[in-house]
């Protein structure tokens, strides 16, 4: 998943030995934390979202006894923020709710019938419409 590729090369001039990968990264300060957060960020970009989910749920697990309250605070509004932001993409457009007044609703229904040719309930051939189950 981070292409760990751990070696025990040992360096030719200096005789240390060489660790790289994961294992390798150094977590002193708060800067060393950034930059391995934004590492593991740049590795998750093309995971779906269930491994993130899943990765996360199991980091907040193993921590879960380092976190203050202030820090769960903080974790807890930026999740937040990415929720909203993705329920506000989700949300279709809602209608402005505007309803028409009785005159306007008759005058487009007029206009209608005018264009349209009228009322399609016409009661005038109901009796045809039992023929149709005599001859099927």
């Amino acid at each position: 998943m981070f292409d760990v590729k751990i070696s025990s090369d040992t360096d030719k001039e200096s005789g240390i030995s060489l660790v790289s990968g994961i294992a390798g990264v150094s977590l002193k300060t708060r800067e060393d934390h950034l930059n391995f957060g934004i590492t593991v960020s740049t590795k998750l970009m093309n995971s779906t979202s269930f491994c993130i989910s899943v990765f996360l749920k199991e980091l907040s697990e193993r921590i879960k006894g380092s976190l203050t309250i202030e820090s769960l605070d903080e974790v807890i509004q930026s999740l937040q923020a990415i929720k909203e932001a993705k329920k506000r993409v989700a949300e279709p457009v809602k209608s402005t709710g505007i309803k028409k007044s009785k005159k306007s609703l008759k005058a487009e229904q007029k206009k209608h019938a005018d264009v349209f040719g009228g009322d399609y309930e016409d009661s005038r051939y109901e009796h045809f419409s039992n023929l149709e189950d005599d001859f099927m």
